[in-house]
């Protein structure tokens, strides 16, 4: 994930590639310089880890028929919202992108593979985020774990990025009058270890 704003600030003008040379992290130099083409590793890697990220959840989603326990609404929710993500990522990296649902693919399977149009993908987005938004609650017992302000957060971002404007400014209006969020009082603490899980924090990635 830190690929997003790794990359996101090296294409804009924010930051530069840096490193030792134009041969350290020649992927990152090239989208610097705006030079990159079909071929480049930074942009592989973005498409290969999201694309892991969505097998893994349509794993979940394939076989969620195939056994009941208490919580498998939540689980199945909390696919739904990772899936929804990953693919939004992929989406806004690359227009239009294969839509694999509910189903893995072997190795030969994934070579022949279309491209599906962009409008596609982000129904899928929509519809795996509504019904994420319709289980999960506004607080999580563990920490990192999805809440509604984070599902309706993203909700309201694709809507943003399909210029459904009233429909966007709907959703993230319900996550400003339920989320329980407020600006911190001091910004220069903001990004600091002791705010983590700020009043700020909608949806935190967790790492050890």
């Amino acid at each position: 994930s830190f690929l997003d704003v790794w990359i996101g600030e090296i294409a804009s003008d924010n930051s530069i590639a840096g490193g030792e040379s134009v041969n350290d992290t020649k992927g990152l130099h090239e989208i610097d310089e705006m030079t990159h083409g079909g071929v480049n590793i930074e942009l592989r890697n973005v498409f290969r880890w999201y694309y892991a990220g969505v097998t893994r959840a349509n794993y979940i989603m394939e076989n969620k028929d195939n056994i009941d326990f208490d919580g498998k609404d939540l689980i199945i929710a909390e696919a739904r919202f990772l899936r929804a993500y990953y693919y939004f990522q992929l989406v806004k990296y690359f227009g239009d992108v294969p839509l694999i649902i509910d189903e893995r693919l072997g190795v030969d399977e994934v070579q022949d593979l279309e491209r599906t149009p962009s409008s596609e993908v982000y129904a899928q987005i929509d519809e795996d985020l509504n019904a994420a938004s319709s289980v999960i609650d506004w607080t999580a017992p563990v920490k990192g774990r999805v809440t509604k302000g984070a599902v309706l957060s993203l909700l309201g971002k694709v809507y943003l990025y399909q210029e459904k404007f009233s429909q966007s400014a709907s959703t993230l209006d319900q996550v400003i009058s339920g989320g329980g969020y407020s600006l911190s009082p001091d910004y220069d603490q903001l990004f600091t270890a002791a705010s983590e899980g700020n009043s700020e924090s909608v949806f935190e990635i967790e790492y050890s």
